[in-house]
């Protein structure tokens, strides 16, 4: 499998704000079950933790496939969306993303 795309957009954009994380990919043999995950790093100087979202996928098709994300970078305790460059990251897994087992 494949990322083909990803984009998070708004590129910049005050707390409070909507952001879209979009990915496409493309499956290219017959797999299992798996996860789709998109994570976001606060900036190094910030006091906030990494955190995202994911969905659990059945069955992967063979074949091109796409996933939309939403956010709303409103400010609480453990997210306080503080001034910086966030990271972005998406990930396509066989079984759950991170896993330490065997074909996860």
């Amino acid at each position: 499998a494949t990322i083909t795309q990803f984009i998070a957009a708004p590129k910049s954009a005050p707390a409070g704000s909507t952001f879209t994380i979009a990915l496409e990919y493309n499956i290219t043999s017959p797999g299992g079950s798996g996860t789709i995950e998109s994570v976001i790093i606060p900036p190094a100087n910030s006091m906030g933790e990494p955190f995202g979202d994911s969905v659990f996928v059945e069955q992967y098709p063979v074949g091109p496939g796409s996933l939309t994300f939403s956010l709303q970078a409103k400010p609480s305790e453990n997210e306080p969306f503080t001034p910086g460059v966030y990271t972005v990251e998406g990930a396509l897994c066989l079984g759950a993303c991170g896993s330490s087992h065997a074909n996860s």
